[in-house]
């Protein structure tokens, strides 16, 4: 079986605009391919992590949400949900959670600090387990 890389999406903007630019971004990956799937979308916290699945279930995507204040056995069962296609889009806090997803999409940094070059940043997915 060989490894494909997911589609990286990398949200640079000011504060206000961030969300309108998801907004848009999940826009084109929906008119793309037809529909949201399999896509991962990286945070910095955890109130962030929160904030953003709700903004985006009001969209009407289906969505979950993995931070370091969930206990272990919500964790997985978010992790499950997501590799079982209940869930199409999960967004993960940096706080530390280690989350197992299978076939990944698309890929996006929301607000974390982007790496001085991509070959570390595909480490940082390997590390996190992502892929």
């Amino acid at each position: 079986m060989s490894f494909r890389s997911p589609r990286i999406h990398i949200i640079i903007e000011f504060p206000e605009l961030k969300l309108e630019n998801l907004f848009a971004v999940l826009r084109r990956i929906k008119e793309r391919d037809g529909k949201i799937f399999r896509t991962v979308i990286l945070t910095a916290g955890d109130r962030t992590a929160k904030l953003l699945a709700y903004e985006i279930y009001k969209l009407g995507i289906r969505v979950t949400s993995v931070d370091g204040k969930r206990k272990q056995k919500r964790v997985l069962r978010a992790s499950d949900g997501f590799n079982n296609g209940k869930f199409e889009v999960m967004i993960v806090s940096e706080s530390g959670v280690e989350v197992e997803t299978r076939d990944i999409k698309h890929f996006i940094n929301y607000d974390m600090n982007l790496p001085s070059s991509l070959s570390l940043f595909k480490q940082t997915l390997k590390r996190r387990r992502f892929g």
